[in-house]
């Protein structure tokens, strides 16, 4: 299917994120609108493409409208889209495809547009953005009720070089909050030693401590075995945790490491289910490991 030209409203990083992919792929763009003229004009300028005064021009020139803003924001742009242009009509936005790419707000968020004849959904790239975010390889997680969204914008996935899942409704906030933990989880632990090893080389903390989380996220991530996990909650071994806790509330912002710390145990714990029977403590079925 064709890749009609796509139109983006905002400014920020999402905005740039889309107009690079585009650009970078090939896909033809019909311009930019922002809330200041004076952004969307340098943000055009930047990237060779038009700026427009009023959402109304860009909406008539592009087929795909990508909606770009923060989530509090996306709700009232809907809006406004959709009482702009051609009241006349029953369906004045008929033939149009609207896509805002928030993780948490699902397709509902676009309903004045979906009523004005539009279609509408939810079309979020699981990934972290900033200025030289990759624009291919990248998996879009598309939520919609109408059913004709997903041919919609599966072209133009497609052609950015990225990848495009469906998700339901019901689960679009798991969704999110999964990513979410996911990110911010690793962050923060990784944060959280970087405060423990205060004294220590920030080079030398890279190189070796960087192979360690590096490996840790490999594992998890090639399936969960229960087997593999180790450290002090696992183990049940109260002495020593007490130990970390108490080391970590000496330094600033101990009580913050010490619950963080707490909060990884507990979950450890929750997962954690004991070795079947018919294995021993190599994994292995038949004997057990030589005593060292």
């Amino acid at each position: 299917m064709k890749t009609g030209p796509v139109g983006v409203i905002g400014t920020g990083k999402a905005a740039c994120f889309v107009l690079r992919g585009c650009l970078a792929a090939g896909v033809p763009v019909a311009g930019v609108w922002g809330r200041r003229n004076t952004v969307a004009s340098q943000l055009g300028e930047c990237w060779q493409v038009r700026s427009f005064a009023t959402t109304d021009s860009l909406v008539d020139r592009a087929a795909l409208i990508v909606i770009a803003v923060r989530d509090s924001a996306i709700h009232e742009m809907a809006t406004r889209l959709a009482v702009s242009g051609r009241p006349v009509l029953e369906h004045p936005l008929a033939g149009k495809v609207f896509a805002h790419l928030s993780g948490l707000l699902d397709d509902s968020v676009l309903e004045p547009l979906a009523r004005s004849g539009a279609v509408c959904g939810s079309l979020h790239p699981l990934m972290t953005l900033h200025e030289n975010s990759p624009t291919t390889g990248v998996h879009f997680f598309a939520q919609s009720r109408d059913e004709r969204f997903f041919p919609a914008v599966l072209p133009l996935v497609e052609k950015t070089g990225n990848l495009m899942h469906r998700l339901e409704p019901s689960t679009k906030t798991v969704y999110h909050t999964a990513a979410t933990m996911l990110c911010q989880g690793i962050s923060a632990s990784i944060e959280a030693a970087r405060m423990l090893l205060k004294d220590l080389d920030d080079k030398l903390f890279r190189e070796a401590f960087g192979p360690l989380a590096a490996e840790t996220v490999a594992e998890r991530m090639r399936g969960f075995d229960p087997s593999t996990l180790t450290g002090p909650a696992v183990r049940g071994d109260v002495e020593v945790g007490r130990r970390h806790r108490e080391a970590a509330l000496i330094l600033p912002h101990g009580r913050v490491l010490a619950d963080l710390y707490d909060a990884i145990g507990h979950m450890l714990e929750t997962v954690r289910m004991p070795v079947p029977p018919s294995l021993d403590r190599c994994g292995r079925t038949g004997k057990g490991c030589p005593e060292p």
